[in-house]
């Protein structure tokens, strides 16, 4: 090894005692050695300048290839994803999990309220509804993760799109019968899937392929990573407003009442229509003229159910309703203050949430907000609080993110997130919001390389943020299901 001058890292110039000393590439002399860690923060630093959205970021060969001597490193690089979650940090990275809640921080809030008001001169006009006005004030339910499974279908409608994709396609350097593909920083390799089923060499039989055609792309590295798990999530804070939307959104739930009522004679009209009260959601700007998802409250300890189909949560409400006899005149999701317990008497007081009542034994399970789990209580011990008279919600549209693309959204500074509570539905749509900043409940990342100005700006709001402790805590703690 060269003397101690010459052992030095090329980035920090730091030596051994800064940690071990690799030489990732082919250079030589005074940039041979590297720290691991600062080739990382290297890599790191060439995602500031890309956009998080999957369609408009590129493989950057500065990921693979060393830009003095052009070798490809010896180390494998880190995932885009791997390398988003060291901007956040492995505590925030860990709540993008199903049941967590992504809200708008306060700076990005304020910049989408300055901007929705401001044209490119700086003049002030109502801007006309665009997707700013899903992201102000957001507050987002996460309803489906979908593992990526490193494959994809592509559907080739016609020449044009046949020819486009078969421009993109290269041979595999290993076999010259197979064909691949570099798409987001990782190789796909073609299948013979698909209108290619069953064909021994792939790269001949699509030669002569023709439009419409549907072909299978599977990524070569079978360690692939979650990057690109696909993430939905539904907004709680914006109730429907629009005239014409919410028009449209009556008919369905028209339809859906008839079609229940076809299936079921049985049933008691007046609870389903009369008794069952729903409430439409702007639920994000993807395919926001249909129904995503609807959820029913009460009935599960978590506080509520979501389904897919309006019919189905329907029918799922109606069953819960159907078992009242209960005179104090509560409903499933109902907002309950106890009251007169005698053996309990320390938790008179507290606030929750009505989930289903049980006929047999006469009570109500109850879930309380500052309570693990779910107590049985009868009727006169429960106070009914004035809220929402909503059971069902259902969402028109939804937003979607890759993972890797959200974890970049959330290092900027954009979102904090957190475990829902069973309050989060006790109060109206609009203070939803409100309510978690006061609450100082959500987690954000810490300021960064990534942050946006508007965060990096923000010194008193970064104080008062609950150390990236408190995620990982909430992350692991025992809750709803």
């Amino acid at each position: 090894m060269e003397s101690d001058e010459e052992v030095l890292c090329r980035y920090c110039f730091g030596d051994e005692s800064d940690g071990p000393l690799i030489s990732p590439c082919k250079c030589s002399g005074g940039q041979k050695y590297v720290h691991l860690d600062c080739l990382r923060r290297w890599q790191r630093m060439v995602l500031v300048s890309q956009p998080t959205h999957p369609a408009f970021y590129s493989d950057d060969k500065r990921h693979h290839v060393c830009n003095v001597c052009l070798a490809k490193y010896t180390c494998p690089p880190p995932s885009r994803a791997e390398l988003m979650a060291s901007f956040t940090g492995p505590e925030i990275a860990a709540l993008i999990e199903k049941d967590r809640l992504i809200a708008a921080s306060q700076g990005f809030s304020e910049m989408l309220e300055a901007d929705r008001h401001l044209d490119e001169n700086g003049i002030r006009f109502r801007r006309s509804p665009s997707s700013y006005d899903y992201w102000f004030h957001g507050v987002y339910l996460i309803n489906e993760i979908i593992g990526d499974s490193g494959e994809m279908e592509l559907q080739l409608p016609n020449t044009e799109f046949l020819n486009n994709f078969r421009r993109r396609l290269t041979p595999d350097p290993d076999d010259n019968s197979k064909l691949e593909m570099h798409f987001h920083g990782a190789i796909y390799v073609l299948l013979p899937r698909g209108s290619l089923e069953g064909v021994q060499n792939v790269a001949t039989a699509f030669e002569t392929l023709e439009a419409p055609a549907t072909v299978h792309l599977q990524q070569k590295d079978s360690l692939h990573s979650c990057a690109d798990d696909h993430v939905t999530a539904v907004c709680i804070s914006r109730p429907l407003t629009r005239t014409n939307r919410l028009q449209a959104a009556n008919e369905a739930l028209e339809e859906a009442r008839r079609d229940i009522l076809a299936l079921h004679p049985s049933i008691r009209q007046n609870i389903l229509n009369d008794t069952i009260h729903v409430q439409h959601y702007a639920g994000g700007p993807c395919d926001d003229q249909s129904i995503s998802a609807c959820l029913v409250l009460g009935g599960a300890l978590r506080g509520y159910t979501i389904y897919s189909s309006l019919k189905d949560a329907l029918l799922h409400v109606y069953r819960l309703f159907a078992t009242l006899t209960d005179p104090t005149h509560l409903r499933p999701g109902q907002g309950v203050r106890l009251t007169g317990l005698v053996s309990r008497s320390e938790i008179n007081g507290e606030l929750g949430m009505a989930l289903k009542y049980d006929p047999k034994i006469g009570r109500w399970q109850v879930r309380l907000v500052n309570q693990p789990g779910g107590i049985s209580v009868k009727p006169s011990n429960l106070e009914p609080l004035e809220c929402e008279k909503a059971s069902v919600y259902v969402f028109w549209g939804d937003a979607q993110w890759t993972r890797a693309q959200l974890l970049g959204e959330i290092a900027k500074g954009s979102w904090g997130l957190c475990r829902a509570m069973i309050d989060d539905f006790l109060v109206p749509p609009t203070m939803r919001w409100g309510q978690l900043q006061e609450q100082n409940r959500l987690a954000y990342a810490p300021v960064t390389e990534m942050s946006e100005d508007y965060i990096r700006n923000a010194t008193e709001e970064m104080v008062s943020l609950r150390p990236n402790a408190v995620a990982a805590e909430e992350a692991t703690q025992e809750g709803a299901p």
